[in-house]
């Protein structure tokens, strides 16, 4: 059975596209029964967790967060894009200070709002001087 990806974390949100089961993918995030997932080459989309349970094709990675998290509106269609202003924003695994640093953001730096957990920020962003884009979460404070 193929598998559909969503611009949002339910089925009223526009396909964006179909894998084929046995697709391997990286799961992000996580919200009310749906993934956040890279279903190709820094393309992300949700997909529906109740059709991966029975045969679990995710590669969660090390350190990956993935909990409850309250998905940006401007995501669904179009990513929000907010900006560091903060000196440097510490990025970190999970949304707490005692969770793995992932990277160091820059002041002006743009960064995609992908979700809320209290007063964290889940973003992706792409790692200075490098092509490489990771997801990380920033505390509130970071930004205007």
């Amino acid at each position: 059975m193929d598998l559909n990806i969503r611009s949002g974390p339910d089925t009223k949100y526009k396909q964006v596209a179909t894998v084929q089961t046995g697709t391997e993918m990286k799961a992000s995030a996580y919200t009310l029964g749906w993934f956040l997932v890279e279903y190709k080459n820094d393309t992300y989309g949700w997909a529906n967790g109740m059709y991966l349970f029975d045969e679990w094709l995710f590669d969660f990675g090390k350190d990956t967060w993935l909990q409850d998290v309250s998905p940006a509106e401007e995501y669904l269609e179009q990513p929000e894009v907010i900006k560091v202003t903060a000196e440097n924003a510490n990025a970190r695994s999970g949304p707490q200070t005692d969770k793995t640093l992932v990277g160091r953001i820059p002041k002006d730096t743009e960064v995609v709002w992908l979700g809320t957990d209290g007063d964290w920020r889940l973003v992706n962003f792409k790692q200075p001087e490098s092509t490489t884009r990771v997801f990380g979460w920033i505390h509130k404070s970071n930004f205007k």
